[in-house]
This record gives structure tokens, C-alpha cells and sequence, in this order.
């Protein structure tokens, strides 16, 4: 096993299943648009809540290595660490936590998230805690903002201006359904469905990808959003 694995895999992801250790929990390796590079994830929901980052148009950036910070609950010191920090078009910035909502039976979870609260109102940050509340109305964005991240990352080495100009001309006339716009070059429809997805993950497509999973039938309108 640890043979086949040091042969098929780079360094960096064979150092990220070994940190796995005994924790029962998924791990992830998700292409980030906004950053233009693999993250390795060490759950579903830091999954989920990096999926609806990158479908969000309005954020610019968002990082996940955020400083550690210390405070007083209850007369104790508690240690701390945001699980992202997130900056959007306006300006504001907002720390976020991701927490499993069986989680806060932990009192030492509870005492973080506490700890958290009082850090953003120090800092002015505003605080935002992602749980399973958030995450099941937005199924179907996950799953649809993760197919179009996997076009996105098997097209980064590959142009997609062409596409991208052709798409918009295309949508600036009259809206058009997902089918039609992948005949509209002779060339790869992989890219072109790449452009359009990198299109709407930047706000400048309209796509509904709230309701249901996309087929070749759903609407693609172009927005006249500023960039």
C-alpha cells in the first residue's frame, strides 16, 4: 500500500492522507478558481463551505490559513483559529468558523465559539458560523458550483478568452440554454463550458443553480453586472 501510494500521488498529497490519522472524516481535494489551486480539505463541510465561496460573486478573496488568536472566557485563556477569512467587493471582511452542528454538545467547542465572538467584536470583524443549516438549503449550488469547479481545474492550463468572448456575445442578444452555447465553436466544448462555468462563478452569467442539478436545458442569461 505505502509502495503504490509514494508511486501514484505527489509528496504534498501523500503528506495530506497520512495527517488523516484515526479521525473518521472524508478529505478533499478541491480546486479553488478564485486562487487558481488545489486545497486539500479535511472534511464535508469545509468542502461545502469552500464550494459556496467560489459561487459567490460578490467575495474576492477568502484564505484559509488564519492567524491564531487568544482571549478570556470565564476567566480562562481559550486559543483560537478562525477557519477563514474572507474578503468581499464592499471591502468588509468576515471571519468564518465551520462547525458540525453535533459539535455544540462540546463544551470546549462551545468555549471556541464563544472565544470567536468576543475576537471579531474586538477586532470590528463581523463573525460568521457555518453549519449544517447552512448547508442543506444549498445542496444543489454545492453540487453544481463542484462540477463547475472540476471544468474549471481540467481547463486551467488552457486559454478560455476565446470561448469567454464568443459566450458573452452570444447571451448579450438573447438568453440561450446550456446546449445551445456548446455548439457554438468547433473547438473543445469542454473549454467552452469551462468559460461559461468561470462566466457564472464571477456573476457575469446567470445560471439557476439552486433548484436542480444543471442539464444542457437549463437558461444561461448574460448579466450586466460591474466587474
Amino acid at each position: 500500500m505505502e509502495q503504490g501510494l509514494n508511486r501514484k500521488v505527489p509528496n504534498t498529497l501523500r503528506e495530506f492522507v497520512r495527517q488523516r490519522g484515526q479521525h473518521a472524516h472524508n478529505l478533499w481535494v478541491c480546486y479553488s478558481a478564485k486562487q487558481n489551486r488545489e486545497l486539500h480539505l479535511t472534511s464535508d463541510y469545509a468542502m461545502c463551505h469552500v464550494v459556496l465561496l467560489e459561487c459567490d460573486p460578490e467575495i474576492v478573496s477568502y484564505t484559509l490559513e488564519a492567524p491564531e488568536h487568544c482571549t478570556q472566557i470565564a476567566g480562562k485563556w481559550v486559543g483560537t483559529r478562525f477557519d477563514a477569512t474572507v474578503i468581499y467587493k464592499d471591502g468588509h471582511q468576515e471571519w468564518h468558523e465551520v462547525k458540525a452542528l453535533r459539535d455544540f454538545f462540546d463544551t470546549r467547542e462551545n468555549d471556541q465559539i464563544a472565544a470567536q465572538m468576543q475576537i471579531a467584536e474586538e477586532y470590528g470583524t463581523q463573525y460568521k458560523l457555518f453549519t449544517d443549516e447552512e448547508i442543506r438549503p444549498q445542496l444543489h449550488r454545492i453540487w453544481n458550483g463542484l462540477l463547475m469547479l472540476s471544468c474549471l481545474s481540467a481547463a486551467r492550463e488552457h486559454s478560455l478568452m476565446p470561448y469567454r468572448t464568443v459566450i458573452i456575445a452570444t447571451l448579450m442578444a438573447k438568453p440561450q440554454p446550456i446546449g445551445a452555447l456548446r455548439h457554438l465553436v468547433d473547438g473543445d466544448q469542454g473549454l467552452l463550458l469551462a468559460a461559461l462555468f468561470e462566466l457564472v462563478l464571477q456573476g457575469h452569467v446567470l445560471l439557476d443553480m439552486d433548484s436542480k442539478l444543471l442539464t444542457d436545458l437549463d437558461l444561461c442569461r448574460y448579466s450586466r453586472r460591474e466587474s
